[in-house]
């Protein structure tokens, strides 16, 4: 189950659930921890609540293994929810590559390009280094009239995630309307 917040319409659902509170899964020598489970709406990440429990059983045969326990949720408000679990992004079938020919930061491009519909979820960017452009890119270049870059730090070890965010360069800012950004390294 995710540790963060959950975008709406993922996981089947309306609204999906996550751990929150900041305080996350346990580690296995924690025996079972009190938690809260929120669901996101369109505007707020922490929407709605309930209470439950978690046991980190220990690593088998790969990442730890958890066991959830929540109160009913309720029924009186509105949208279906889901309790989400939690997509390995390194996974090809989780994430989406953005590999169009115009995408390479440096050069000018013909090919027109728009990322302004693109879903919430985990991209990648196979060609080159594999990681976006960490340094302001002028409007034009890329096929892209407001192109994008990274404004933070990046993962240092493998499966680890950072979290920056993607700036827009337009003719008076670098950083024009910035998104948060969540960047993990697969290996």
């Amino acid at each position: 189950m995710p540790d963060a917040c959950v975008a709406p319409n993922k996981c089947g659902a309306d609204h999906g659930y996550y751990v929150g509170g900041g305080r996350g899964h346990p580690d296995p020598e924690d025996g079972i921890v009190g938690r809260t489970f929120f669901y996101s709406s369109s505007t707020n990440c922490e929407s709605s609540s309930l209470q439950g429990h978690i046991l980190n059983c220990g690593k088998k045969d790969g990442p730890d293994d958890f066991i959830y326990k929540w109160d009913k949720p309720s029924a009186c408000s509105s949208g279906d929810k889901a309790f989400c679990a939690e997509e390995d992004p390194c996974s090809s079938t989780v994430y989406t590559k953005l590999d169009q020919a115009g995408r390479a930061g440096r050069s000018p491009s013909d090919e027109k390009i728009s990322d302004i519909n693109l879903p919430h979820g985990w991209y990648r960017f196979p060609e080159g280094e594999g990681i976006m452009t960490k340094s302001v890119v002028l409007p034009g270049h890329t096929g892209i009239t407001y192109p994008g870059w990274y404004d933070g730090e990046l993962p240092q070890g493998e499966g680890q995630e950072t979290v920056g965010r993607a700036c827009f360069r337009n003719n008076a800012d670098n950083c024009y309307k910035p998104l948060p950004v969540t960047v993990r390294k697969c290996r």
